[in-house]
């Protein structure tokens, strides 16, 4: 692939730009801005088959030594994509995380465990639920700071939030069915999500 010869009219600045393009798109250009009073010849060849591992485009002037020094330079280079190698990219993207993006924390089980006070209940009948320490929790203290913020599926009511009480006050329940509940502990040293054992509300029985 090779490039015409230009001939540019003189101007107080001039600027151009030669860009050498294969069948693949662009692998590689080079800018270059001239600052000069005279005409410039710009001839620019490149090899029939460059390597994607170099620059295969110079840009050559016939600028005087004098005129030399108003010349800048500007040398772009990117590697061809392939399969087998990595892509060079002097552009970096910066990725910004959206604002509303939430943190989540995976469940962990080193801060205890949760269930209510009896597995089964009837329709319309209450429940408390229950939390049992675990190795993240090692001191009365530490619980005594903890926050526990319970969410309740089909209860009432259905959040519960309070600080170094790790029991639910009685929870109604008026659908029948299984209920999950889960329990966020903040401690001074870090949160814990549990899942608690479900809950099974059923029909009360009825007289034969």
């Amino acid at each position: 692939m090779r490039l015409s010869r230009l001939t540019l009219p003189v101007l107080p600045v001039l600027t151009f730009a030669l860009v050498a393009c294969d069948d693949s798109g662009v692998t590689d250009y080079t800018v270059k801005k001239e600052v000069g009073p005279s005409v410039k010849d710009i001839v620019s060849s490149t090899s029939d088959e460059p390597s994607s591992s170099e620059t295969y485009s110079e840009i050559k002037s016939n600028l005087s030594e004098e005129d030399s020094t108003s010349a800048i330079e500007v040398n772009l280079s990117f590697a061809e994509k392939s399969s087998s190698s990595a892509v060079t990219n002097p552009i970096s993207a910066i990725v910004v995380p959206s604002s509303s993006e939430a943190t989540l924390i995976p469940e962990n089980t080193e801060y205890g465990s949760c269930a209510s006070k009896v597995e089964v209940i009837e329709l319309n009948g209450s429940v408390v639920w229950e939390y049992s320490r675990g190795p993240a929790i090692t001191t009365p203290m530490d619980l005594l700071s903890s926050k526990f913020e319970w969410a309740l599926e089909g209860g009432t009511p259905s959040a519960y939030s309070v600080t170094g009480n790790a029991v639910t006050p009685a929870i109604t329940y008026t659908t029948s069915g299984i209920k999950k509940a889960s329990l966020t502990i903040r401690t001074p040293n870090g949160t814990g999500i549990l899942q608690c054992t479900p809950l099974l509300v059923i029909e009360p029985k009825t007289a034969e």
